[in-house]
């Protein structure tokens, strides 16, 4: 998801709290979404992270405030568990497991979530049913206490490998993401495996945020990313709340987000996978 950008947006990981939080550096990460994020301007794309609503108050006065950035769209966006669906092929289970694995493999590299297994050896329906089933999605992803999970299916036709990864919430149960390559020529495992590396990555730079701000003490916050995500002390990170989320009108999958700043942060210092600014600017409520 990773996409370098001029402008990056941070959110918020709490309850009630404002939203997103992002920076200004030179070329850095892509996009999020919700509480209080920070936000990179360098691109029309940004980076998010999001904290619990409470992080931001300093008052009385200022808990009301910090609850009113928090909306339905930033709770339906919000990602701290991800998981990986049983997948499905037409080929004797050829693809299907090998592909699960490496998915597991790749979200388990990001610290941006916690990567939780599925506890699922196969899906109660055919897989492509959840893409019309937000109900049983819903339910998939509550036994094992995930807020988003990956389902990848892949089918052998005349033309070659349909390969499909979809990403639902479960907040709603709704597909927010779906990557498809269609007949793709080669069939090594290798070469699938690389090909569906891509497609992951693309799928999860849909995501309209990138991080989450883990805590604040007075007007100091540390965000979970850091020199592995091309943060630098120094830069100017944009606060956002996303205000409307707009979906394929038949399909139902994100297309784009729009976001009101409500913040900067001043990045102060920085590690690996962790950084720490304090607030400059925080717009009243």
């Amino acid at each position: 998801m990773t996409h370098k950008m001029p402008h990056t947006n941070f959110r918020t990981s709490g309850r009630n709290l404002p939203p997103f939080v992002g920076t200004a550096p030179k070329q850095i990460f892509k996009r999020r979404s919700s509480a209080f994020t920070a936000s990179f301007i360098v691109s029309v794309l940004g980076l998010s992270l999001f904290s619990p609503s409470d992080l931001f108050a300093q008052s009385a006065d200022r808990v009301q405030q910090s609850a009113s950035y928090r909306s339905a769209i930033d709770e339906s966006l919000t990602i701290q568990k991800i998981t990986v669906l049983p997948g499905s092929d037409n080929t004797d289970g050829i693809y299907a497991r090998p592909l699960e694995a490496h998915l597991i493999a790749l979200t388990k590299t990001s610290h941006r979530w916690e990567s939780v297994e599925s506890g699922l050896q196969s899906l109660p329906k055919p897989p492509l049913d959840l893409e019309n089933n937000a109900t049983l999605a819903r339910q998939l992803l509550f036994s094992n206490g995930a807020d988003a999970a990956i389902l990848p299916v892949v089918n052998r036709g005349p033309g070659g490998l349909t390969i499909r990864l979809n990403l639902f919430m479960k907040f709603d149960g709704r597909l927010l993401a779906q990557e498809i390559v269609r007949d793709h020529k080669r069939f090594e495992l290798s070469d699938v495996k690389a090909v569906v590396s891509e497609m992951y990555t693309r799928l999860i730079a849909t995501i309209p945020y990138e991080g989450l701000i883990l805590s604040r003490q007075g007007t100091r916050v540390t965000v979970n990313l850091g020199k592995s995500d091309g943060i630098r002390p120094e830069q100017s990170v944009s606060a956002v709340q996303i205000i409307t989320e707009n979906r394929h009108p038949k399909f139902g999958f994100l297309i784009s987000t729009e976001k009101e700043i409500i913040g900067q942060i001043k990045i102060l210092k920085v590690d690996d996978t962790l950084s720490f600014g304090v607030i400059t600017t925080e717009k009243e409520r």
